[in-house]
């Protein structure tokens, strides 16, 4: 997924596309190439924006299905609002129904979660990294292993040609 818009919230809280993002650890690999290059990102979990109703166990088990929890919402007016009201275009304000067209998708993580930023013909863009990202990324999360037992798989995939 390419980067199209960035925008710095706070010191530690940035919004990258429309994921809301509370950054707890950066780092940056120069590799051998500039297309081996790459920057870690893992974020803090958040705190839901009050919207629905989630429970621990709800993410508990969303986290263990697909290695995080996320709760998608959008911003109209600076008010939050549920994602079926910004997919609806409509939501409810002092009981009148008002067209929310122009709100602003959000994303946030209430888990840890952790992703690579790297050049669109890196070989960290590719299903072969697909492939062999997952079990690292949820890895890191848990303690179980490093960016650097990742990163020695990651110096085998070839460059990626971009079509």
């Amino acid at each position: 997924m390419q980067i199209e818009e960035f925008e710095v919230l706070s010191k530690t809280k940035c919004l990258m596309n429309w994921d809301e993002l509370e950054i707890d650890k950066l780092a940056v690999f120069h590799g051998d190439a500039y297309y081996r290059d790459f920057v870690y990102i893992e974020t803090k979990p958040e705190k839901p924006i009050g919207l629905y109703v989630i429970t621990d166990q709800d993410i508990t088990e969303g986290s263990s299905l697909h290695g995080f929890y996320v709760e998608e919402y959008a911003l109209f007016n600076n008010k939050p609002i549920k994602r079926t009201e910004y997919d609806d275009g409509a939501a409810v304000f002092n009981n009148k129904v008002v067209k929310v067209h122009g709100a602003e998708l959000r994303r946030r993580f209430l888990t840890k979660y952790n992703f690579i930023i790297a050049a669109a013909n890196s070989p960290y863009n590719s299903k072969a990294f697909d492939r062999i990202s997952q079990k690292y990324f949820n890895g890191i999360l848990e303690g179980a292993c490093q960016l650097e037992d990742m990163l020695k798989e990651m110096k085998s995939l070839p460059k990626h040609a971009i079509l």
